[in-house]
């Protein structure tokens, strides 16, 4: 008797978060390739310990040196004071050789090195925090720039505002080097053109030295001269932002730096630009994984939530959903800070979720959106405060696995599929003699944890035409 082999393509779906954007392992370490290289998301939750000691709940990078210079690897802007820890493996090798580990350096308590490096050298970076793992583990924002970067130190080599939201990092012009008259000192600058009309918001958050950092916007179209606004506060780490309503095509330039007087050796700065949405319908989120950071300072009070209460000011994120997806929300904040979505209404829809956080504890939480339906997430403060923050939208799905492959033992089927790479999927296997076999309770015949199932006894009868489905959860 010919016996047949089935073999079934099929999709699985669960609902087990991926978060990191840094790699896992050493050898799956995110290669820096850009300079800035800004990355920012969730370390690694859960015990899985990697390299021996601190830091843990570790994500890792690597750097080769593009030439020789000296590089900047900080954590500055991560959020959560005093809980951030970096590793640089500094011999060329991961979780082996020579390391040093920095656990401070920002000016928000976040660590930050300095090093040296000739062309082609090559560095890996171990993220995470001090102490033991965390289930949830925090957010952290990471990043690698050239401390002498050399564009935009004159209002004629402003740097072009590119693609928003635009994130731009680096040092200050170090020295005495006098642009405009005035503060900021030690100043860079970039020109933006307006592609649409509407309020841009112009920020230095993330900048990490409280209380230095100033911006002007020459708002007249001209450098140097002409209408201007100076700022020096609006973000929740005390760094300068500003919101601008503009015309389409019209052309600001913006100089940033410092307070006081000139530094020989001038500290490092974040500069952001992108489209304001504190108002409803608020800023669009083009697709998943979706993060950015900003204030709620320059907001207005617009809503009330079930889970927090006070006059303090929001900020709205909209997303339009095609499908029926599990996501997860989140914000990490400098202070107290609140999150809440609304369906298919800002100003008046119901809310569906609530939650409140103080700094470190952030406020998160998980929902299955509808097909063709829109949320507003509303980021707010907690008991009349304002705050910096970092809000994340991210799908929990899993990926899909590449295939299921089916072969016959005796009277046995036995089913193997790609392990999927999720926290501990609860595989449910389903089986049907129609191609249209459907996952519903009266076609499932078990469950497992592994990547393996046996339909025992399956081939004893005589039928063997029989077609399978995995899902996982």
């Amino acid at each position: 008797m010919n016996r047949a082999i089935w073999l079934v393509w099929v999709t699985l779906s669960a609902v087990c978060p991926v978060f990191a954007l840094g790699g896992s392992t050493c050898e799956q370490a995110t290669v820096v390739n850009a300079l800035p290289y800004i990355d920012e998301g969730q370390l690694e939750s859960g015990i899985d310990p990697n390299c021996p000691g601190d830091p843990s709940n570790d994500l890792f990078y690597v750097f080769t040196a593009p030439y020789a210079s000296t590089f900047r690897f900080d954590m500055c802007g991560s959020g959560d004071c005093c809980i951030h820890l970096m590793r640089v493996w500094t011999g060329g090798t991961c979780c082996s050789g020579a390391a040093v580990t920095v656990s401070d350096g920002c000016g928000d308590d976040a660590p930050q090195y300095i090093l040296a490096m000739t062309s082609g050298q090559v560095v890996y970076i171990e993220v995470g925090k001090a102490g033991g793992e965390w289930a949830i583990a925090p957010n952290y924002r990471f990043t690698v720039s050239d401390m002498y970067p050399p564009a935009g130190g004159t209002c004629a080599a402003a740097t072009g505002v590119g693609t928003l939201p635009y994130t731009r990092g680096g040092q200050l012009e170090s020295g005495y080097d006098p642009n405009c008259s005035g503060e900021p000192v030690n100043d860079k600058f970039y020109v933006f053109t307006a592609p649409q009309a509407g309020t841009f918001r112009f920020d230095m958050c993330g900048s990490g030295d409280c209380c230095i950092h100033m911006m002007r916007l020459w708002t007249g179209g001209t450098c140097c001269s002409g209408a201007a606004v100076t700022v020096s506060d609006g973000c929740g780490d005390d760094a300068p932002q500003y919101d601008l309503t503009m015309t389409a095509g019209q052309v600001v330039y913006i100089e940033v730096g410092k307070v006081g007087f000139e530094w020989a050796t001038a500290p490092y700065y974040v500069f952001n630009v992108s489209l304001a949405g504190d108002a409803c319908p608020g800023t669009e989120i083009p697709a998943l994984p979706y993060t950015d950071s900003g204030s709620t300072l320059l907001g207005s009070h617009q809503f009330n939530g079930s889970c927090y209460g006070g006059e303090s000011p929001d900020v709205v994120y909209n997303f339009s959903s095609p499908d029926s997806v599990l996501v997860r929300a989140t914000v990490l904040a400098s202070w107290h800070e609140a999150l809440q979505v609304r369906k298919n209404n800002c100003e008046t829809g119901a809310s569906l979720q609530c939650d409140v956080g103080i700094g470190p504890d952030s406020s998160w939480f998980d929902f299955w959106t509808e097909p063709d339906s829109t949320y507003y997430f509303i980021v707010d403060g907690d008991d009349n405060s304002a705050t910096g923050y970092t809000f994340t939208l991210r799908s929990l799905s899993c990926p899909t696995p590449d295939s299921l492959i089916i072969r016959s033992s005796g009277n046995d089927a036995i089913l193997r599929w790609p392990h999927v790479e999720c926290d501990t999927p609860l595989y449910s296997i389903y089986r049907n003699d129609s191609l249209d076999v459907q996952a519903i309770p009266a076609n499932l015949i078990g469950t497992t944890t592994d990547s393996t199932f046996t339909d025992a006894g399956v081939l004893s009868s005589g039928d063997l035409k029989n077609f399978y489905i995995v899902t996982a959860e």
